[in-house]
C-alpha cells in the first residue's frame, strides 16, 4: 500500500496498520480491496462525529493501493513539519508517522569554559 500522510494537530494519534488491502485506523477496518486494478474508488462518508480518513480517490496501480489520509499529531510534534506531506509504502504492519518530535527532556546547554 502506498500512503501519502497529511499532518494535522490536535488529538490523540492512534495506530494505523495494514494487512493486505485493509487498512485500520482508530479501531476501524477499511477493505480496500473492491478498488480494482488502474480503477479507484471513493471513500465513503463518515458517520456523524466520527473524523474522514481518507481524502481524495484510492486508487490501485501496479497491484498497489494509493490512498492519502489525513494523520493526527499530538503534543509530542511540532506544528512545522518541513518534510509534510509524506509517501510511504507499507506492505504490512503498522504505519510508522515519520513525523519530528519534541524531545520529552531538552538536552543541557554545554558547559561554557573561560
Amino acid at each position: 500500500m502506498i500512503l501519502t500522510l497529511i499532518p494535522i494537530w490536535g488529538r490523540d494519534e492512534g495506530p494505523i496498520t495494514v494487512s493486505g488491502d485493509t487498512l485500520t485506523r482508530y479501531g476501524v477496518d477499511y477493505d480496500l480491496s473492491a478498488v480494482p486494478e488502474g480503477g479507484e474508488g471513493w471513500p465513503s462518508h463518515p458517520a456523524p462525529g466520527e473524523d474522514h480518513v481518507f481524502i481524495g480517490p484510492i486508487r490501485r496501480r501496479g497491484g498497489k493501493i494509493h490512498a492519502t489520509l489525513l494523520v493526527h499529531l499530538d503534543a509530542t510534534a511540532p506544528f512545522n513539519q518541513p518534510a509534510a506531506p509524506w509517501t510511504l509504502s507499507v506492505d504490512a504492519g503498522p504505519v510508522i508517522i515519520p513525523a519530528l518530535r519534541i524531545p520529552a527532556d531538552p538536552p543541557e546547554p554545554p558547559e561554557v569554559t573561560q
